[in-house]
């Protein structure tokens, strides 16, 4: 039996082809949009203690840290708001701050590495990095982090 098209005749097998075709293009589809939910944005908030582990306050003159986060996850690393790495970043999310609320996080299911980072002209402090689950709370370093 033969299935007709514009020009000529679309045999049983061609047909069987384009529907594995599109039952494949389907599941990707359908594992994209998985994995995109699996990551849905969510909110961290960061509350870090008044001064380091030595004492001393986190920048120059007494100053609060300025918060930026990264999430490295077995998808690779993700830092916020920019950057490629916890020493790469330039931009804090929040600026002289012991508190920040990060919105549009990629939050991984499962286990992953959170790094609290106090962004610096000269060179970021690690303020701490620890392995979390999500939701919930984690300890990291002199840092309290709420995953929501």
């Amino acid at each position: 039996m033969g299935y007709y098209r514009c020009f000529g005749v679309i045999s049983d097998k061609q047909v069987g082809f384009v529907m594995v075709g599109f039952v494949r293009v389907s599941v990707a589809v359908f594992a994209v949009f998985f994995a995109a939910t699996a990551f849905a944005g969510g909110t961290v908030k960061v509350k870090v203690k008044q001064s380091k582990v030595n004492g001393k306050a986190w920048d120059a003159f007494g100053g609060a840290p300025d918060i930026a986060l990264c999430i490295d996850s077995s998808d690779g690393m993700k830092c916020y708001p920019d950057g490629a790495s916890p020493r790469k970043i330039e931009n804090p999310e929040c600026r002289d701050a012991f508190t920040c609320t990060f919105r549009n996080v990629r939050i991984p299911s499962g286990e992953f590495e959170v790094i609290v980072v106090d962004v610096d002209a000269m060179a970021n402090d690690i303020i701490g990095e620890e392995d979390c689950t999500a939701p919930g709370k984690c300890r990291v370093g002199q840092a309290k982090v709420t995953f929501k």
